[in-house]
């Protein structure tokens, strides 16, 4: 888990280094803070290395929020503490050749490769709902559940698609579907939508994103006719922004 919070960190430290202004905002306290990167506040940071442990650090990160970096939180640090000089920039590894053959490694990616790019508590679960069940048919509005994902497959009928089956935004580039979604539609699920409220109408001020799917993997044991394992992933063709309507789901990693 440390590990992973170190990779999370560096990342977070690379997207950073650009940022020169930071907007004036109001903090959880009611204070007068400064909108930037987690990775610069050392207050939210150690809230962060907590959040496991500490049963109310997810919701003061939620409410210290106030925006992205690229797909990086920003939140709304308190400007006593904040630090006034930059990263330091690590010093360059030197490396050397040698002659012993390189290991071969896997062509595809591995179960290890899509452990790690889950992301963190804030960049994951993070919503616009004031509930937390949905009880005598309440309607979403935008923003409530932002990992929420449309299935698009081909129609015989004309170029758009049919959305038949959905799924849950969990990194940049994966979504977590069912395997049945998949199961015998290999060639006619081709896109997934991001960001929608309501398929029927245009004015509910959704801004959806269509991305094509690149791969389809089934669980390997997925039984249709016992139901079981019933459980698939959906590779991108590219990259999500995540906004205030994109986000993914929290997915545990242990």
């Amino acid at each position: 888990m440390a590990k992973v919070f170190v990779a999370l960190c560096l990342c977070l430290c690379l997207s950073v280094v650009s940022c020169q202004f930071e907007a004036p905002c109001q903090t959880v306290n009611n204070g007068v803070g400064g909108c930037r990167s987690l990775l610069q506040c050392p207050e939210y940071l150690r809230l962060a290395q907590d959040s496991r442990s500490n049963a109310n650090a997810i919701q003061i990160l939620r409410r210290a929020h106030c925006g992205f970096e690229g797909n990086y939180p920003k939140v709304c640090c308190p400007l006593q503490g904040i630090p006034t000089a930059a990263p330091e920039t690590p010093a360059p590894v030197v490396t050397t050749t040698t002659t012993t053959p390189a290991p071969i490694q896997p062509s595809g990616p591995t179960g290890a490769d899509f452990v790690d790019a889950l992301p963190e508590p804030p960049i994951c679960g993070v919503s616009n709902a004031s509930f937390s069940r949905v009880v005598g048919g309440v309607k979403a509005k935008l923003g409530d559940f932002p990992w929420m994902a449309l299935l698009g497959y081909k129609s015989r009928r004309g170029p758009g698609a049919r959305w038949l089956c959905g799924g849950s935004l969990v990194t940049n580039k994966h979504v977590l579907t069912a395997a049945h979604c998949i199961n015998g539609h290999e060639d006619d699920l081709f896109v997934v939508r991001l960001g929608e409220l309501d398929l029927e109408s245009d004015t509910e001020g959704a801004t959806p994103v269509d991305v094509p799917i690149k791969e389809k993997i089934k669980h390997e044991e997925y039984s249709p006719s016992a139901f079981t394992n019933d459980i698939g992933i959906l590779v991108l063709e590219r990259t999500v922004q995540f906004t205030s309507l994109i986000r993914p789901l929290c997915i545990p990693k242990d």
